[in-house]
């Protein structure tokens, strides 16, 4: 048998192990020097390349700030090598940016479709003009082109961005689509001034952006401060604008502030929250939460949703949509009702509403968002409350019981009427609106039933044809109702109500769903009824009492079929007369909680009966 001969023994497993990964490691790193040393101009890089020079300037390649040390060059630093495989390696990344653009631009489309009201000399309304600030290689702006025709519905887009590499990208872009109404700025974005680019015929005539975009850039801005105060010259006294980006947040952070708009999916636990700031911090992309709550505290909030992206380990991201803070709104005196100049100031607003307003205003704090949204329908409330906290996220009632025919042969309702009813599914409300009272005044303790009563008024406000109006309120399903959501309703929800919508839009689109009325407490005794009408066999009973012509039919089939077993002495013992089930499937309280659920609801959680404090008096 061969030997090594003298002293020399065999190397162990573990320098073994060492010297393989070394070799690794360097045919890893010599690899990745020739894929990104052999680029030919104008070369399209194929997938693995692209990811491989992904992986190699966020992971490898060390950070360089320049011979200036200036944030252009730590900018080209970490974009020259990548900047022609940008978007292909964003695109799994970057989530929100299209549901930021839709949003965006549905808020756009409802305010073009209103009739502005004529004030003096203003600007001119079909000249529209969007900054992308920190566009990088203008993916944002070709992607607005699937929710409107760029070319034709903007007069003017700036994309500003601080990257020569990924200025380049966007020039080439444009170019290759021949939008000449789009121009690249490699500037910062503090300096970057309209008046520089558009002549105004009149000097007078004001010079704002109606869009301005940020999509991913607010959390790679260093001196996010005075770039944030710069956007409020930008932006034109009506424009909207749109955020997207990553994000890490506490409850303990946004919990007492009234001016959010909505808290739903915002709070990230101390786990997530310290892996993405580190994991983010290694690419100097900042998560801390000091950069979104400078932009809800510099603009109004219209619509925010909180959300994950689940396909890279649920990364939190968040979408914003504002419009300018606007102080001078309750300029008028304390005295009026309506604070002047805001958008919904045709409509009285609530004494409650009305002082969280004056306050926000004294501290210089933007207004609660429900005063920025597009419709006055849905006042301010506390969402943090117990008494609204207590029903979750789920309505009770997903339709509505009463035959409200009855009601209108009894109050025989007109113009001079104000009507006060509890707004349960909203159908109510909806056939009282239709004999045009002087007002309707719709209350629910549980906030969600006012959700679901907004969805119904968004829909009828955006004119949705009569199709998707069925499918999702007479089927209860329609598998496009996130799309329609997103670029049909939002403008017309509060951003509450958006939240609740987009969070539970599977009720409509998922195949395991059984559609809008097999959810909320009523689900309950849809359910239970299902099983009756199984258990006694008489579910041809209910096919016919559904197809049945005449209410004479129904009254037949009900009275003789359905009724005993509905109501016989077994289903009234077991489900009917148990007060759980009367609470959780048809809202009527235990007979113990009733009074204290009253008195919670109207004086706060230490009330106490009337009794104890004054005598009863009839």
């Amino acid at each position: 048998m061969a030997s090594l001969g003298g002293n020399i023994s065999p190397p162990d497993l573990g320098v073994k192990l060492i010297f393989a990964t070394m070799g690794v490691v360097l045919c890893i790193t010599l690899g990745l020097c020739r894929l990104i040393n052999n680029k030919t101009e104008g070369e399209s890089p194929g997938l693995v390349r692209a990811f491989l020079l992904f992986f190699y300037s966020c992971f490898v390649k060390p950070h360089q700030a320049g011979d200036k040390g200036t944030q252009q060059d730590a900018l080209e630093s970490f974009y020259k090598k990548q900047a022609d495989v940008y978007d292909v390696t964003r695109k799994l990344l970057l989530r929100g940016r299209e549901d930021m653009l839709a949003l965006a631009a549905a808020q756009l489309n409802h305010k073009a479709a209103r009739p502005q009201p004529s004030k003096g000399k203003g600007r001119n309304p079909e000249k529209r003009i969007w900054v992308d600030i920190g566009g990088g290689t203008g993916w944002n702006i070709e992607a607005m082109n699937r929710f409107v025709n760029v070319p034709e519905y903007f007069s003017s887009v700036y994309l500003v961005d601080f990257s020569p590499s990924l200025c380049e990208v966007a020039t080439r872009r444009f170019a290759r689509l021949g939008w000449t109404n789009v121009k690249v700025v490699c500037e910062d974005a503090r300096r970057f001034r309209l008046e520089d680019h558009e002549r105004s015929p009149r000097s007078f005539e004001p010079c704002g952006a109606d869009l301005l975009t940020m999509s991913y850039s607010l959390s790679m801005i260093p001196d996010f401060y005075s770039v944030t105060d710069s956007l409020r010259a930008l932006l034109a006294p009506d424009g909207f604008i749109g955020v997207v980006d990553f994000y890490v947040q506490s409850k303990a952070d946004f919990s007492f502030r009234n001016y959010t708009g909505g808290l739903l999916g915002r709070h990230i636990g101390y786990l997530s929250r310290t892996f993405w700031r580190s994991w983010f911090d290694l690419d100097r992309v900042n998560l801390e939460p000091a950069r979104r709550d400078y932009l809800e505290y510099l603009f109004g909030t219209v619509l925010s949703v909180n959300s994950r992206n689940r396909a890279l380990g649920s990364i939190p991201y968040y979408i914003w949509i504002g419009r300018q803070k606007s102080v001078h709104l309750l300029e008028s005196s304390e005295d009026t009702e309506v604070p002047d100049g805001m958008p919904c100031a045709d409509v009285a607003v609530s004494p409650k509403a009305h002082e969280i307003a004056i306050r926000n205003r004294n501290a210089g704090l933007p207004l609660p968002s429900f005063f920025y949204q597009n419709h006055p329908w849905r006042i301010y409330y506390d969402d943090q409350h117990q008494k609204h906290t207590q029903f979750g996220d789920e309505y009770i009632y997903a339709f509505t019981w009463e035959d409200t025919r009855v009601d209108e042969r009894l109050l025989k309702l007109t113009s001079d009427d104000v009507v006060l009813a509890i707004t349960s599914a909203g159908d109510n409300i909806l056939s009282y609106a239709l004999r045009s009272p002087g007002k309707i005044h719709a209350v629910d303790l549980n906030p969600n039933q006012n959700h679901l009563l907004e969805l119904k008024l968004a829909s009828y406000s955006a004119a949705l044809p009569y199709e998707d109006f069925w499918e999702i309120f007479g089927e209860g399903k329609h598998q496009d109702f996130r799309a329609l959501l997103i670029n049909r309703l939002s403008p017309h929800l509060s951003s509450r109500a958006f939240q609740y919508w987009l969070a539970n839009g599977h009720v409509f689109s998922s195949r395991r769903s059984r559609g809008l009325y097999d959810t909320g407490g009523s689900k309950h005794a849809i359910r239970v009824f299902r099983w009756i009408s199984r258990a006694f066999g008489c579910r041809s009973a209910v096919r016919a009492l559904l197809e049945a012509r005449t209410l004479n039919e129904q009254r037949e089939i009900w009275t003789s079929r359905i009724r005993p077993a509905l109501l016989s002495r077994l289903v009234s013992g077991l489900v009917v007369s148990s007060e759980t089930f009367l609470w959780s499937a048809l809202g009527v309280r235990q007979g113990g909680q009733h009074a204290r659920g009253r008195r919670l609801a109207v004086h706060g959680r230490h009330a106490r009966p009337r009794g104890a404090r004054n005598a009863h008096r009839r």
